[in-house]
């Protein structure tokens, strides 16, 4: 139920459909505190600020605006919707819930290229969980960019994804101590649970990476209107890391030490694609490329001179290369490339 109240005037909407309006003079401060508009009671006895409403409430909002009709129906195709699924892009459902969860910042959407089904409230789930969770069943990323915007990166952001920059120690970067690789098959995986919510239940295995590594599990369940989204992405996860990848979690900008770094550190955004080259003899290979997953900037005064340094968390970038047609790198089929979906 919504009740609108402007000046004298109250309207009610059940389900999201006008049902009636009461009009009996501005409602006292009282009254709108109280929630006495909201009881339907009390327009039977009169008046509808008479009576407080008699129930309890699920979910409970309150704006500073009056909604119109159009929002009014949108907020209950979101919620109940009468069972149905209300099914959308995944960029207009991020968008909705920022919108209704009163975000006041701008937005940085990629276009949507799924067709979720209706959120799941009845979780007790907030509308930033529900932002993440749209985007987690698109098979993107969600986040806030170093500018305040609530940005999303669809899954064709990182299907061979271009080079924005390249890092090197002859280029002014010295890398700090402490910059590890590792080829880790802890995270590796080789068997895929997945699940479309109202659909297709099934597991694929790569069964070559399970004689070597152990069976390793993930489970995913989506809540997409198509089964052969769901297989394609189980397919694509398996594809990606059902072997060891060399990894390296982060790399240390010294901003401080290499002022010539401040362009990059400053300009550099999650989602970006980086190259690593003339490594330490240490790294299994001289280069390798990374996304950035999370930016940590320090900037601390000790005197005069202040000490910058911006830690970039990485993940590998080859596993998410995809075939490119007449592409001199990227298009061969074959065991490093596979196709995107």
């Amino acid at each position: 139920m919504v009740a609108t109240v402007s000046g004298g005037n109250t309207s009610l909407y059940i389900n999201g459909s006008f049902r009636m309006s009461y009009s009996s003079g501005p409602p006292a401060n009282t009254d709108l505190r109280d929630m006495k508009w909201s009881s339907l009671a009390g327009k039977q006895a009169g008046s509808i600020y008479k009576e407080y409403a008699n129930g309890r409430y699920g979910h409970l909002a309150i704006w500073d605006r009056e909604l119109d009709a159009s929002e009014i129906t949108d907020f209950w195709k979101l919620g109940s919707n009468g069972g149905a699924e209300y099914t959308e892009a995944e960029d207009n459902r991020i968008s909705r819930l920022a919108r209704y969860a009163d975000f006041g910042g701008d937005l940085a959407l990629d276009s949507g290229q799924s067709t979720l089904l209706s959120p799941s409230w009845e979780s007790g789930a907030t509308a930033l969980e529900e932002i993440q969770k749209a985007a987690e069943d698109a098979s993107g990323y969600a986040f806030m960019d170093g500018d305040g915007r609530l940005t999303f990166h669809n899954r064709s952001r990182r299907q061979s994804g271009p080079l924005r920059y390249t890092l090197s120690d002859s280029s002014g970067l010295p890398f700090e101590d402490g910059l590890t690789f590792e080829m880790d098959d802890d995270r590796v995986i080789n068997e895929v649970a997945y699940q479309r919510t109202g659909g297709i239940s099934a597991t694929v295995r790569d069964s070559d990476s399970v004689g070597l590594y152990g069976r390793k599990t993930r489970s995913i369940e989506l809540r997409l209107t198509s089964d052969a989204r769901v297989t394609d992405a189980a397919y694509s996860l398996l594809y990606a890391y059902s072997a060891p990848i060399v990894r390296c979690d982060q790399v240390t900008l010294n901003v401080s030490a290499v002022p010539a770094l401040s362009p990059i550190a400053l300009g550099i955004e999650i989602g970006d694609r980086i190259k690593l080259v003339e490594l330490p003899k240490a790294a299994p290979a001289s280069t390798y490329e990374f996304y950035v997953e999370a930016i940590d900037t320090d900037v601390q005064a000790d005197g005069a001179t202040p000490n910058w340094t911006t830690v970039l968390s990485l993940s590998p970038a080859t596993v998410t290369d995809v075939f490119v047609l007449e592409d001199a790198t990227n298009g061969f089929l074959d065991s490093s490339v596979g196709l995107a979906y």
